[in-house]
């Protein structure tokens, strides 16, 4: 853990660019379930040629690195910057029903960086965010997820426990 808070130190631009040779190595040298991706990426776009797959798995794999950067800022980033990066639009439909103390679900893919999205829901919503999530194996990087999800007041919540929280 003590490793992941310094990288979380550095400036996202460095982190970007160890991400980036992170992506060379596991797309380029480690073929990290490469086959599979393809295999996948085949049968969701049947009509794509196998270069243009080969370019959104390529997209793909640099993308999940430049989480891993953007996750590590994330545990330190302040509130302003993250404020200045996410922007919630159309965020008065939900504080009416928050202001009545109604409960809202939200939904998000993991298109974007939901990271992010979580801590900026929790400073401009104002209100506790449950968010659902997997644990991940690596006991000291499931804490450093957890302490960074939880930094403006959000409430992650084991998928196993999930179902629970819902019906209390």
């Amino acid at each position: 853990m003590f490793f992941l808070k310094l990288l979380s130190r550095l400036p996202l631009s460095v982190l970007y660019v160890l991400t980036d040779c992170l992506y060379l190595f596991i797309y380029h040298i480690w073929r990290f379930r490469r086959n599979l991706s393809l295999s996948n990426l085949r049968n969701s776009f049947p009509g794509k040629s196998e270069q243009e797959l080969e370019q959104i798995a390529r997209l793909a794999y640099r993308n999940a690195c430049s989480m891993i950067a953007e996750v590590l800022k994330g545990a330190v980033m302040g509130r302003e910057e993250l404020r200045r990066r996410v922007r919630i639009q159309n965020i008065e439909i939900l504080e009416r029903f928050t202001r009545e103390g109604q409960p809202v679900v939200l939904l998000a893919s993991h298109h974007c960086n939901w990271e992010w999205l979580l801590l900026a829901s929790c400073l401009e919503l104002k209100i506790a965010v449950d968010a659902v999530y997997k644990p991940l194996r690596v006991g000291a990087i499931d804490r450093f997820m957890l302490e960074m999800r939880s930094r403006f007041g959000g409430n992650p919540i084991p998928v196993k426990e999930f179902l629970t929280e819902v019906l209390r």
